[in-house]
């Protein structure tokens, strides 16, 4: 798999760029970014929900007219069968189950907690986590 460049949204985060041409599911997703050995580093991991919406927010991937949907590692409690996806094209976010095969986006660096949940397609309760 060809990489190219390393982008940062976060001055705590790096973030593997490349075209969006591979898809796997989740496990082979979480296998692949623990597995990435890129630029001399070895400490990849597949990115949370929140950390994989602010770098859509934060990054422009507008050009193109398709949607690719990146794995998130968030899984949905309530649907533990599912986890969390992110559009990079236009910020939609959902879940999906774990055998299907979406896009990767592996990031290195500190964890950014989940605060809070952000989600433009659910309204969700308070008392409901994921």
């Amino acid at each position: 798999m060809l990489l190219s460049s390393i982008i940062s949204a976060n001055a705590n985060l790096e973030w593997q760029e490349e075209k969006a041409s591979y898809v796997f599911t989740f496990d082979d997703a979480v296998s692949y970014c623990q597995d990435l050995e890129y630029d001399g580093n070895s400490d990849w991991r597949l990115p949370n929900l929140s950390e994989l919406t602010e770098f859509s927010q934060k990054v422009n991937h507008k050009e193109s007219n398709k949607s690719y949907y990146f794995w998130s590692s968030t899984v949905n409690k309530a649907f533990k069968v599912s986890a969390w996806f992110v559009s990079l094209s236009d910020d939609y976010q959902h879940f999906s189950v774990k055998t299907k095969k979406l896009h990767v986006r592996c990031v290195r660096g500190s964890v950014k907690k989940m605060l809070y949940l952000s989600c433009k397609n659910l309204t969700l309760k308070k008392d409901i986590t994921l």
